[in-house]
């Protein structure tokens, strides 16, 4: 029974953790994206709007994401080991697109 809980606890971790650096990424997008802003100021500007006032850069949300990103490797890492089936390949992917995002955000830091 303790297993089936911990491993619940796992995936809980790993896809929220997962969808918060998968939103971040689609609202850099479709600020990106949006035809009224013409410089990279204002995108960084209306970008920073979309979050709370105490985040006040866009390397504080930088290292957010990397560290929500790493949190989801590992929790995914740990969940994949836990579970058979449909769920160790959902596990595989929430891995895979992480590693991936977290790549994309150090190579964006250089």
């Amino acid at each position: 029974m303790a297993i089936k809980k911990n491993n619940k606890v796992l995936k809980v971790i790993s896809l929220i953790t997962f969808f918060l650096v998968l939103y971040v990424q689609f609202l850099w997008i479709i600020v990106a994206e949006t035809k009224g802003l013409s410089n990279q100021n204002d995108k960084v500007n209306a970008f920073l709007r979309l979050f709370p006032p105490f985040i006040k850069s866009v390397s504080e949300i930088t290292y957010i994401t990397l560290i929500c990103a790493a949190i989801a490797i590992i929790s995914s890492v740990k969940w994949k080991s836990k579970s058979v089936g449909s769920e160790k390949t959902f596990a595989t992917i929430v891995m895979s697109v992480s590693i991936l995002i977290l790549l994309l955000t150090l190579f964006q830091m250089m």
